[in-house]
């Protein structure tokens, strides 16, 4: 249209075609479904993700969860050599037998002693622990070691590291959602950043 008089009559007719922006109702209500849609994520991711994570790892197979452990445990030490010395070996599976009586998990537990001067020991799904060659160095003595161990077992007792798991790939899924991009959860522990995550227990699951 180019005749005023025209558009004057057609704006007192129809003024609804003459809105722009957040004065459209249409734009109002898909502005509104896409706040609530951010709310009801961040809500989900919050509290929603965490909360179902415990009982979700119950329902995982053991042998889906010990092949996922493996790809973690693999990418993190990236080729560090493993003790397999006999005398090492047997020492280990004395303190660990000693540490699991009474654990209904025990059968699951797999420990590793890695060749890294980085002071620390971690569990990873699928029942695998790695204690660092940084740490036996470090100890003091073999009941530090212990306690180091036994702390690492209560996490593998309490699926913490499967937990932890389902939370990286709910967050993964949700970024997937959000960028358009997909990606598999083994992909994430192929990213230093995303295994880490796994490592980073809440409060709670450090009291238990």
């Amino acid at each position: 249209l180019t005749d005023p008089a025209e558009i004057d009559a057609l704006r007192r007719r129809a003024p609804h075609l003459f809105q722009r922006g957040l004065a459209r109702p249409k734009v109002r209500r898909d502005a509104a479904i896409v706040i609530l849609a951010l709310i009801a994520l961040g809500l989900l991711l919050w509290q929603g993700v965490p909360r179902l994570s415990a009982p979700l790892a119950r329902l995982i197979p053991l042998q889906w969860e010990r092949n996922l452990g493996l790809s973690f445990r693999d990418r993190l030490l990236a080729g560090a050599e493993l003790c397999r010395t006999t005398a090492g070996s047997a020492a280990l599976s004395r303190l660990i037998e000693r540490l699991i009586m009474g654990l209904p998990a025990a059968a699951a537990l797999t420990v590793v002693v890695a060749d890294s001067e980085t002071v620390n020991a971690f569990a990873l799904p699928g029942g695998q622990v790695v204690i660092l060659r940084g740490l036996l160095a470090t100890a003091g003595s073999a009941d530090e070691v212990a306690a180091v161990l036994a702390h690492e077992i209560g996490h593998v007792s309490h699926r913490h590291p499967t937990q932890m798991a389902i939370r990286a790939f709910g967050i993964g899924l949700v970024g997937d959602l959000l960028t358009g991009e997909g990606s598999a959860l083994v992909e994430l522990a192929g990213e230093v950043g995303g295994a880490l995550l796994l490592l980073s227990y809440s409060r709670d699951m450090e009291r238990q």
